[in-house]
């Protein structure tokens, strides 16, 4: 009976919580991502990079560059570790068009706080560590 009568006061609390955002129902999980049936994109921001998480893909923007994750970005105990490409730009016009580079976007979501490491898989070299938070604003600082 106790049982009871904690479900049937605790239910609707959550339910008010949901609708007036006092509670985060699309993310039980300590990842701070959005279920993968989620639909509108999930911006994550930090020094220098805007992250966008869609269902099926994950964008990245530089003040100098871009990066693409096809796929989406699947989790396991709050660690990702997946392949996608880089492709650097600059401020000046030019004839060539700058080649994108294969990398690997590995990191660690716990809460509200993403920790990512960029590695050139051509070259081995890392690219650049962040630290994000999601729903963070950020103006990004383009190339001159």
């Amino acid at each position: 009976m106790r049982r009871l009568v904690t479900i049937l006061i605790f239910l609707p609390l959550v339910a008010v919580g949901t609708v007036f955002g006092w509670v985060d129902s699309s993310s039980p999980n300590t990842t701070g991502m959005a279920p993968a049936t989620r639909d509108e994109p999930v911006r994550w921001g930090g020094e220098g990079i805007i992250l966008t998480v869609s269902k099926n893909s994950v964008s990245m923007q530089f003040g100098c560059a871009r990066a693409a994750v096809p796929g989406g970005l699947k989790t396991s105990k709050g660690k990702f570790n997946v392949s996608g490409t880089y492709t650097p730009s600059t401020a000046i016009a030019s004839a060539e068009t700058p080649k994108p580079t294969a990398i690997r976007a590995e990191g660690r979501i716990t809460g509200k706080r993403m920790t990512l490491k960029l590695t050139s898989l051509d070259t081995g070299k890392e690219i650049g560590s962040y630290t994000l938070e999601r729903g963070k604003a950020i103006a990004l600082s383009r190339c001159r």
